[in-house]
């Protein structure tokens, strides 16, 4: 048998510029849909800076105040052993402990909120 006669497929009249109205559409959809996507990337990337910038300050002020009460503690023994053995030595210790203190409440002070500033500023006034 021989081969099939191929019927050439017709499109309706008017199809053309249907087809390229549907393209049209199809595209600006597609670049409505890239633009949207590039600008809600943006936003989260903006997001996260700024959720990584509090964070770093947040671990240093959690840093600072450690550095703090443990130079409070080093403080309180550091007196209770000066009034036992009063000494050149044990007073240096202190007042480099002291020093050690007012630095970390000094940092909290410069990257705090203003509550930390508030607190910082009357503790040192003490």
């Amino acid at each position: 048998m021989g081969k099939p006669a191929e019927i050439p497929l017709r499109t309706p009249l008017g199809a053309d510029k249907t087809n390229m109205r549907l393209e049209r559409v199809a595209t600006i959809g597609l670049i409505l849909v890239l633009g949207l996507m590039a600008a809600i990337s943006l936003g989260v990337a903006s997001h996260v800076a700024s959720v990584t910038n509090r964070t770093t300050v947040d671990v240093e002020l959690s840093e600072q105040f450690e550095q703090a009460r443990i130079a409070v503690v080093a403080e309180e023994s550091l007196e209770r052993k000066y009034r036992l053995e009063p000494s050149f030595v044990v007073r240096g210790k202190f007042q480099a402990v002291t020093t050690t203190f007012e630095k970390a409440m000094k940092e909290i002070a410069a990257i705090g909120s203003d509550g930390e500033k508030a607190l910082t500023a009357e503790i040192l006034a003490k």
